[in-house]
């Protein structure tokens, strides 16, 4: 009886072991991941021999921690701008209009160079549906910037 007891403890102690170090591992890892950001450049890549009308001009893999956003993202990575109350160019993109930042030029996009210019933001090669501030980060994705026309 007592060798039956302590097999019923030695096991259920193996199991408590096996449990917790698997849920260690995972809350380590779990908030942890990797973006790629690409800034996509209208024209022909001087670069290769082939003829495109656009290509990626820079492109950069970025870790980030569960509480890091897209945009804090960007401005550490990128030279960023929004647009402030009146439109201008803004480096601290601190001008909500209720509907979230919008950004006006990012690395060598901007659309403030352009008539009807803005700056389409691409998740994964789709138009995104939201704007960078309501955008999660998700390990494994590829967040796009390309400059177009209205």
């Amino acid at each position: 009886m007592k060798a039956l007891k302590r097999i019923v403890l030695g096991s259920l102690l193996f199991l408590t072991v096996v449990v917790l170090g698997a849920c260690a591992q995972k809350t380590t890892v779990l908030g942890i991941g990797e973006v790629t950001v690409e800034i996509i450049t209208n024209g022909d890549n001087p670069e290769t021999q082939t003829v495109e009308t656009e290509y990626i001009s820079n492109s950069k893999t970025i870790r980030f921690e569960e509480t890091d956003d897209l945009m804090g993202i960007l401005r550490a990575n990128f030279t960023v701008y929004c647009a402030n109350q009146e439109g201008d160019k803004d480096e601290t993109c601190s001008y909500d209009s209720g509907f979230g930042r919008y950004l006006v030029a990012i690395d060598s996009l901007d659309a403030t160079t352009i008539t009807n210019g803005y700056i389409s933001f691409y998740i994964d090669g789709t138009y995104a549906i939201t704007g960078i501030d309501e955008t999660n980060l998700v390990d494994g994705r590829v967040y796009s910037f390309k400059l177009e026309t209205f």
